[in-house]
């Protein structure tokens, strides 16, 4: 089994919804959301060792507003709704979570930004591989037009981060078996 951190933020999503059953292969798998600690595996980690860090980390934490508003290419070609503000208490979370038991999968090489991915953007021919989406190659046309799309729908979103998910997911990462909520500390 595999677990992720995730805030699944409490906003309206059907514009998000009807953009990324175009583009998003994960659409039906699981639902708009920022991901704080993604997946490890449990002959990596304990599940209870793993709850535990997580109330220990958020039990402290303050609840705060988000503004998603934005749009951004990354690196592996996903277009992402990004955060206007709340970006840095997102990222100071995300960095918090990866003490402790999860230290060791901290990836500070690829820098963390915050955000919702609603399209994957990768040439057909070019066969995604999560294991290595550096040698993945950017479909222009599909991307651009995308993008145009998105950016007439104007996504603009204010929620609440008040508390975490800890999904459980199959070793394949393709399907989500379990579910736990974890509130921010005054949530």
């Amino acid at each position: 089994m595999l677990y992720a951190l995730v805030f699944r933020p409490k906003i309206d999503t059907p514009k998000i919804d009807v953009f990324r059953q175009k583009y998003d292969p994960y659409v039906d798998f699981i639902q708009p959301h920022i991901t704080l600690v993604f997946p490890v595996g449990d002959k990596n980690i304990d599940k209870s060792a793993l709850e535990k860090h997580i109330n220990d980390t958020l039990k402290d934490e303050k609840t705060f507003k988000i503004h998603l508003c934005g749009l951004e290419k990354s690196w592996d070609h996903w277009l992402n709704l990004i955060l206007k503000e709340g970006n840095n208490e997102v990222i100071a979370l995300h960095d918090k979570l990866y003490t402790g038991i999860l230290a060791p999968f901290f990836k500070k090489d690829l820098g963390y930004i915050p955000h919702i991915g609603i399209g994957l953007f990768v040439a057909e021919n070019s066969g995604y591989k999560v294991t290595d989406p550096t040698l993945q190659v950017l479909d222009k046309n599909k991307y651009k037009i995308a993008l145009q799309e998105a950016e007439s729908l104007d996504f603009d979103y204010w929620t609440k981060l008040d508390n975490l998910e800890l999904i459980t997911l199959d070793d394949n990462a393709t399907k989500i078996l379990d579910n736990e909520k974890f509130a921010l500390g005054n949530s």
